[in-house]
């Protein structure tokens, strides 16, 4: 061999072995990302669903009450944003017996100009849809979970007007749980 062949072995040696080790760096930074990303998606995945059942469970026991002010439906104009900031939405009679057809009356229409807003109203992060029906009634606010991927309800039984009926809250979100 002569030292030509001796110093092309040696240069193809070193070549080899910074390649190894840029290539081991890069394996070992690739991973500990995938690594990271995958423990906040499970986590998310996992926390989704409690979040959810979370609100639908607050969701129906606000909505069994009378709100703050408890004639909140007579201080917010249906058709001003800004109006239902003050309030807390509640649709307990103010009597003490039931729920209110006014205030059902008044949140329907702030769902109908607004849905957004009354989101936030609500206080929830997922869409809604409640219905308060008996035999004769069947009163929806909200927007249909038609196409939901992800649906959590809660049912409360109530009055108006001394009638029985049944309060069924929907949240629902058509994106995967965890991811936004």
């Amino acid at each position: 061999m002569d030292n030509m062949e001796v110093l092309k072995l040696q240069f193809w040696s070193f070549d080899m072995v910074f390649a190894i080790i840029i290539f081991s760096i890069t394996l070992t930074i690739v991973g500990f990302a995938w690594y990271n990303i995958n423990n906040r998606l499970s986590l998310a995945y996992e926390s989704g669903p409690i979040q959810m059942q979370s609100q639908t469970q607050i969701l129906a026991q606000s909505l069994l009450s009378k709100g703050s002010p408890s004639d909140w439906y007579s201080i917010v104009n249906t058709t001003n944003t800004s109006t239902w900031k003050k309030v807390v939405i509640g649709l307990g009679s103010t009597s003490g017996s039931g729920i209110s057809s006014n205030k059902v009356y008044a949140l329907m229409a702030m769902s109908n100009y607004n849905y957004q807003a009354t989101k936030g109203s609500l206080g929830v992060a997922y869409d809604y849809y409640i219905l308060v029906y008996n035999n004769g009634m069947n009163i929806t606010i909200g927007k249909n979970p038609s196409g939901a991927l992800t649906i959590d309800s809660a049912t409360e039984s109530s009055s108006i007007n001394g009638e029985p009926v049944t309060i069924k809250v929907l949240l629902w979100t058509n994106t995967t749980l965890g991811v936004s």
